[in-house]
């Protein structure tokens, strides 16, 4: 039976797969040692002095062409954004009970009526597929906590300019006397 050439390297390639290259010699060792540093930038002559350990970590890592250190820089940008949009909701979420507390707490009763409406009429739209929950948040925001926080708003210059005027009366009768 005759055998190609072809065959007989690709049954060799096949049994060396399999069986492994069998023992490697201190400079065939080397030799790929060598050849894997000239490959990843680093001279024959830095095999000598350093080992391949070193010689791998101290180059940079690629991925599509992006350095290691570009990802990283990036990630930790993209993460301080969030973490800072994270805290700016918060502030606005923590804010916007307050002034929905405080507002309840100084008129409990006009409160309750307009929380149990807006409620009820927000319900409403969503089920029947009126509004979203984007439109819905921006309805609560825009109708029921940001005229709330004016009344507060309002509220709170009222009482320091009666407090101003307390005050100026009380200094101005001390005086006189």
């Amino acid at each position: 039976m005759a055998v190609s050439v072809d065959e007989n390297a690709q049954h060799s390639e096949i049994r060396t797969a399999v069986t492994g290259p069998g023992a490697l010699s201190d400079a065939e060792l080397r030799t790929a040692v060598n050849s894997t540093l000239r490959s990843r930038g680093k001279g024959a002559g830095a095999a000598n002095t350093m080992s391949t350990r070193t010689a791998i970590s101290n180059t940079t890592t690629t991925i599509g062409g992006v350095s290691y250190e570009k990802m990283v820089s990036a990630f930790t940008a993209v993460t301080i954004s969030n973490v800072l949009l994270a805290i700016s909701l918060y502030v606005e979420f923590a804010v916007s009970v307050f002034h929905l507390a405080y507002f309840s707490y100084r008129q409990p009763a006009t409160s309750k009526d307009l929380i149990k409406t807006a409620y009820h009429l927000l319900k409403v739209s969503y089920d029947a597929k009126l509004l979203t929950a984007t439109e819905i948040l921006c309805v609560t925001r825009n109708t029921i906590i940001q005229p709330m926080a004016r009344q507060n708003q309002h509220f709170y210059s009222e009482e320091n300019q009666r407090t101003a005027q307390l005050q100026t009366m009380r200094t101005s009768t001390a005086v006189s006397r």
